[in-house]
């Protein structure tokens, strides 16, 4: 009964389009009604497991694809079969040889023992590292070449071992120099997403500079960020599943517009979804051109279009990644050195000559050390004459509530629209306060009426002060960030 189910049950994956699995299905069914047949019963529970063995291995090589989605399913299909016949291969030897396995082990059990003991030596010295391990030893031994070169061998995996999983993007966060304007920010910013927007394998870029008007966003509006969201290797569906599209006998994909493209032979060119045709039995579609063979070579194109004038690079980062990491040390790089110190230009000095020396470090990407720029940010100081002020009866509250009135703006009132709320406020237009010589021609009024230009009551010039002033644990601190080689 169950075997006439089988078939029934196969024959209804058939006209679904499962014909793998209804061949299957029906081939154990047979297989059981026809059993007696066979001279040993044993091939039936074999031919039964070769068949549900076939199946597990389809559809392991159809979500795995060892050899990747540029060969076909067929060449996934047999080297998944070589690797599970050579696996099996070792277990029935073993089987095979137990016993003779076995004498041998008891009868020389301190060579026996001497394999698992190595086994776990070995795995101590890849966890903690070969100095780990043997750093007790005088330091006669650990000078010399042997030593060295077995500690390279053994340098231990650290106190974290978490790869960085695949996002599908990169959080490029660059920065430009202390002294940058506003307009030149929102230039650069501009070129940049324009230059890595013409990357073919990257679908979209949104850029960020500064910070929006919170606590908990501390960045100075020298530093961008630029979310790059990259196109899969091969189009996918909404599920991320990879998508079969038609081609012809030569191999090339049919178009929409009846065209063909062979990727293989034709230049390379983006074509969307939306112009091939899909096909069950047709073949995954790649998107990157040849030379991209993995994400990190889309990275090492974006770092080339960050070839701006005043820009800094940036490290390897994803939007995620950067998040815990910003979380765990607040440093927006994967490796960094905090520099504690007094005093803000002693800071920035100290920072400067590490970044010099960490970019001649083995392993460290030069590109990627940069120190945070704490001192150099221009700002225009007003030192008022306090002799100056006197001599015309005006205080040093008058002067400092009329230029914050004229300059900064002072709140007259605020504008009730539903529940929204918008504070009205009265200052000078732009043109008279958007250069120091204009700011020198502000008039101050004295107790005696008279209307003062600011410039003769008070001194204004530039000066050098810190852009952005970061503390842990009440003492100052800047950064040094590097990420390595990969």
């Amino acid at each position: 009964m169950i075997n006439y189910l089988l078939i029934c049950l196969g024959v209804i994956l058939a006209v679904f389009g499962k014909f793998l699995l209804a061949f299957v299905l029906i081939g154990v069914a047979i297989n059981n009604l026809l059993g007696y047949k066979w001279k040993s019963k044993d091939w039936i529970n074999k031919i039964n497991i070769f068949l549900t063995l076939l199946v597990v291995v389809y559809y392991l090589t159809r979500e795995w694809l060892p050899l990747g989605a540029q060969n076909s399913l067929f060449v996934n299909f047999m080297f998944v079969i070589i690797i599970i016949a050579f696996v099996l291969a070792i277990l029935i030897l073993v089987i095979h040889f137990y016993k003779n396995i076995l004498s041998w082990a008891l009868e020389n059990k301190s060579k026996f023992l001497a394999i698992p003991i190595v086994i776990v030596f070995l795995g101590i010295m890849i966890w903690q590292g070969f100095d780990g391990v043997f750093g007790f030893l005088p330091d006669f031994i650990q000078n010399t070449k042997v030593y060295s070169k077995i500690n390279k061998c053994f340098p231990g995996i650290g106190k974290e071992f978490m790869p960085a999983l695949d996002e599908g993007s990169f959080l490029l966060m660059p920065t430009t120099m202390p002294h940058s304007g506003i307009e030149e920010n929102i230039e650069v910013i501009g070129i940049l997403d324009k230059k890595v927007n013409a990357i073919p394998e990257v679908e979209n870029v949104v850029g960020k500079w500064g910070r929006v008007s919170s606590a908990l966003d501390p960045a100075p509006i020298s530093m961008f960020e630029n979310v790059i969201i990259y196109k899969p290797e091969y189009i996918v569906d909404e599920n991320g599943g990879r998508l079969r599209f038609k081609v012809n006998k030569d191999g090339a994909f049919k178009l929409r517009n009846g065209d063909t493209y062979d990727p293989n032979k034709d230049a390379y060119r983006s074509v969307n979804k939306a112009e091939l045709i899909l096909d069950r039995t047709g073949e995954y579609f790649r998107q990157w051109r040849p030379e991209i063979k993995s994400p990190d070579d889309i990275w090492n194109d974006i770092v080339k279009q960050m070839n701006i004038p005043g820009l800094t690079s940036a490290p390897k980062l994803q939007p995620i990644q950067t998040r815990i990491i910003m979380l765990q040390t607040g440093m927006r790089a994967p490796m960094g050195i905090k520099v504690y110190g007094p005093d803000l230009n002693i800071i920035d000095a100290t920072g400067q000559m590490f970044e010099k020396y960490i970019k001649e470090v083995e392993g460290i990407e030069p590109l990627s050390v940069f120190a945070d720029r704490g001192v150099g940010k221009p700002y225009l100081e007003i030192s008022i004459n306090r002799d100056a002020i006197a001599r015309y009866g005006i205080t040093v509250k008058d002067i400092q509530n009329n230029i914050s009135s004229a300059v900064g703006g002072m709140q007259l009132t605020t504008s009730v629209e539903g529940r929204e709320r918008y504070p009205i406020r009265v200052r000078y237009a732009r043109e008279f306060r958007d250069n120091p010589e204009d700011l020198k021609k502000i008039l101050i009024s004295s107790s005696s009426g008279v209307n003062i230009p600011l410039e003769e009551l008070a001194d204004i010039g530039y000066t050098r002060g810190p852009q952005m002033i970061k503390s842990e644990n009440t003492f100052l601190v800047g950064y040094v960030i590097f990420d390595k080689k990969e």
